[in-house]
């Protein structure tokens, strides 16, 4: 079998961030992942809170909701290894604005939209969850792949931190969430772009020197 190895692989470290592709996959995942953690950590507070949903309801909400997020896992690794990745991770990008767009509509009395999001959602964060780590790999598996790697770990985790508390300090000052799930849409729409604009870049092969 072919060495699984990276589009830009042989690069070090520093001729990685000499890349436009690395800003870019830097700026779509740490979006991501304010995205990700954000709604992972306050949708069970705007769905009983805001939305007034009851114990049992809110529970089967979220058990839908990872249910699906397991099934997305599954469904997206596939796919990722039959298709072009950069597609697939836009694909998932997409899945993930359509499910913020369901808890946007969110209504405590309107059960179909409710299991909309945590169906579309679920799967969609799921996807990116796993999408995320192969497009790394996909541009940077090689020599270096484990330092290329901790930098966007490194990145993503502070961008799911402040995810985290950006969307709780909205909903304190703005006495609402909606205005920070507008906030996610247009951020997932920057990964959108950023992502769209990396599978232009390797679309083309790269010339890179591979590191002695």
């Amino acid at each position: 079998e072919k060495p699984q190895v990276g589009v830009a692989a042989g690069a070090t470290v520093r001729e990685a961030m000499k890349m436009p592709m690395f800003y870019l996959l830097i700026v779509a995942t740490g979006t991501l992942w304010f995205c990700i953690t954000g709604v992972l950590q306050h949708q069970s507070v705007y769905l009983a809170r805001d939305n007034g949903l009851e114990g049992v309801e809110l529970a089967r909400a979220v058990s839908v909701f990872f249910g699906c997020s397991v099934v997305g896992k599954l469904i997206f690794g596939w796919l990722g290894d039959w298709f072009p990745k950069g597609q697939i991770m836009l694909l998932s990008i997409v899945t993930i604005i359509a499910g913020l767009v369901f808890l946007r509509m969110v209504d405590g009395s309107n059960t179909l939209v409710l299991y909309a999001y945590a169906v579309v959602y679920g799967t969609g964060f799921a996807g990116t969850f796993t999408m995320v780590q192969l497009m790394i790999a996909e541009l940077f598996a090689g020599p270096t792949y484990g330092r290329i790697l901790g930098i966007f770990f490194f990145v993503d985790t502070l961008a799911a931190g402040t995810g985290i508390s950006a969307l709780g300090e909205i909903r304190v000052r703005m006495d609402s969430y909606i205005p920070a799930i507008d906030l996610m849409i247009g951020m997932c729409l920057v990964a959108t772009i950023c992502v769209f604009a990396i599978n232009r870049i390797t679309a083309k092969p790269l010339d890179i020197v591979p590191a002695e």
